[in-house]
């Protein structure tokens, strides 16, 4: 991520980074044992990525958009289902209707995305107008 953007940056290219926080990765982590370990990794990572990209370093920052880069407290995953349950709700049944797990299949997300009801958290339309991008919103009733 940081080569990316260095390389854009070099280039002249505007870029804005999006990463995940990892706070909680202990509920993801299959072997107990490594939990202090992979924690202790995450933060020195979170610190580094914010640092670079100009921000306060902190292990584990909370959500939040800054002016050149944005960040989820846990992952996308966790915001989403805190933050637009039916989003969750539209991918759990597109899993079981279409045999898909949720291992960050990038079309999947797209098309729930298209398809879930309700409305997008703010946090997204701010995320793209920090990118140069101004986006309307409207609530999507029945995936529409």
């Amino acid at each position: 991520m940081v080569l990316f953007s260095a390389i854009l940056t070099e280039l002249g290219i505007p870029n804005y980074v999006l990463f995940d926080g990892d706070a909680n990765v202990g509920d993801r982590i299959k072997d107990p044992s490594q939990l202090q370990k992979q924690l202790a990794e995450n933060a020195k990572l979170n610190r580094q990525l914010i640092e670079h990209f100009g921000g306060a370093p902190v292990d584990f920052p909370k959500t939040g958009l800054h002016d050149t880069f944005a960040v989820f407290e846990d992952i996308l995953e966790t915001y989403l289902k805190a933050e637009w349950p039916e989003w969750d709700t539209a991918f759990t049944k597109w899993e079981s209707d279409n045999g898909v797990q949720r291992h960050k299949h990038a079309d999947s997300y797209r098309l729930v995305t298209s398809q879930a009801n309700g409305k997008a958290p703010e946090f997204f339309s701010e995320l793209f107008r920090k990118c140069g991008v101004e986006v309307t919103q409207v609530e999507s009733v029945d995936g529409l």
